[in-house]
């Protein structure tokens, strides 16, 4: 028996957005070891 839905979602009006940025700005959030 399939378990009922519990959340749904649909990929609507959405924008992405690319840029370059320092990565000297984001090597304090992200993990250690993970190359920018």
């Amino acid at each position: 028996m399939t378990p009922p839905i519990f959340l749904t979602g649909q990929w609507r009006y959405l924008a992405m957005l690319n840029y370059r940025i320092d990565p000297a700005l984001l090597e304090p959030l992200v993990p250690r070891g993970t190359t920018l």
